[in-house]
């Protein structure tokens, strides 16, 4: 019980409420703060985007209704000072850069970073950008009073790539609610996809995903008998996307199913996930697959992936180092004919119930 004692306050901030891992990471946390000691705040800058509905209903949702840039601080500044948070909690690069700007004129406010995507892939952004970003990690990072991660490989490269040790670094993994997610599940494939081998992929159809390489992937490799991929997802490589697939005649069995709103669906019910990345953080998606129960292929690339790889009991988890590789063993795929979904398969490292524990230690550390 509470005894009294006044709540911590708690602010999470969001860019936005798009659709992606790291909200859906942070709204998590959000919506199992323990109520009898804290009163969880959310915040998001841009009023876009359709992930609300996931946040419980007695915590109020308010935006700021700008996008998120230098413009929006003021706006930041005077919610902020308005509010009062004990804790801010924030996640993404951008969104924490933009928190920790304001942490010296926040004297009793402990800042909280979340961070879920490596350092390396900032490169990609172009010379001068990316030596913003570096400089801007290095300058802001060391600042927070604690930096988050799912996977230690973001840190190991804070080191590597900019020479970053940081004192202020945890480790708290993506969870998972398995009960959760496999309470209702309902299959998805009713008509002559039954008897195929079903493939499925999921996530924002952007370069990072690579989906456009596990296309040309399955162009030349040799399924065996009948097989579809269902591609969950939206995003501005929708039209890049369909014209490689009718480019390598494929129109009949890749199908880009655009935002479905239960893609465990599915994941349950398909033979197998594909994750073909070129860069991730600890993805969702691999997680959320081995809950319902369904084996995975996976690049290297996708950031922590070979972390759920190294406590997997089973084999159902493969990870591979090239394209080619990811072709292969595709090739060996077999179809289930499931009639309902299998057991988990998900380690315990990432169940909700633990996950969550370490989350409220560390809140506690920070008192």
């Amino acid at each position: 019980m509470n005894s009294g004692k006044p709540k911590t306050k708690v602010l999470f901030l969001l860019p936005a409420l798009t659709t992606g891992g790291a909200e859906k990471v942070l709204i998590t946390l959000m919506n199992n703060l323990d109520r009898e000691r804290y009163e969880p705040l959310f915040l998001s800058i841009s009023d876009q985007g359709e992930i609300g509905r996931l946040i419980d209903e007695n915590i109020k949702l308010q935006t700021l209704g700008v996008k998120l840039s230098v413009t929006a601080l003021p706006k930041l500044y005077g919610h902020v000072k308005a509010t009062r948070p004990d804790i801010i909690i924030s996640t993404m690069a951008h969104m924490n850069f933009a928190v920790l700007l304001l942490k010296p004129f926040f004297k009793h406010t402990k800042f909280v970073v979340r961070e879920a995507i490596t350092p390396s892939f900032f490169r990609q952004k172009g010379k001068v950008k990316s030596a913003i970003i570096s400089l801007l990690f290095k300058r802001l990072y060391p600042r927070a009073d604690m930096v988050l991660s799912p996977t230690r490989l973001v840190f190991k490269e804070f080191e590597q790539e900019l020479g970053l040790r940081l004192h202020n670094a945890r480790l708290l993994p993506n969870s998972i609610g398995e009960q959760s997610i496999r309470a209702d599940l309902q299959n998805p494939y009713t008509g002559d996809e039954k008897h195929q081998l079903k493939l499925v992929a999921c996530g924002r159809l952007h370069q990072q995903k690579g989906f456009d390489r596990l296309i040309e992937a399955l162009s030349t490799a040799k399924l065996q008998g009948d097989w579809r991929l269902d591609i969950l997802g939206e995003g501005d490589q929708r039209q890049l996307l369909e014209r490689q697939i009718e480019s390598v005649g494929f129109s009949e069995r890749i199908f880009l199913k655009g935002l479905v709103k239960n893609p465990e669906n599915y994941f349950a019910y398909s033979d197998c996930v594909l994750m073909p990345s070129r860069y991730e953080g600890l993805p969702n998606v691999v997680l959320e697959a081995l809950a319902c129960g369904t084996p995975v292929i996976a690049t290297a690339s996708s950031g922590g992936i070979s972390e759920i790889e190294t406590v997997m009991k089973t084999d159902d988890l493969k990870v591979v180092q090239s394209m080619a590789e990811f072709a292969e063993k595709m090739c060996v795929l077999q179809p289930r004919f499931k009639e309902t979904p299998e057991l988990s398969l998900l380690p315990h490292e990432f169940e909700r119930k633990g996950v969550l524990a370490l989350f409220h230690s560390l809140l506690e550390d920070l008192a």
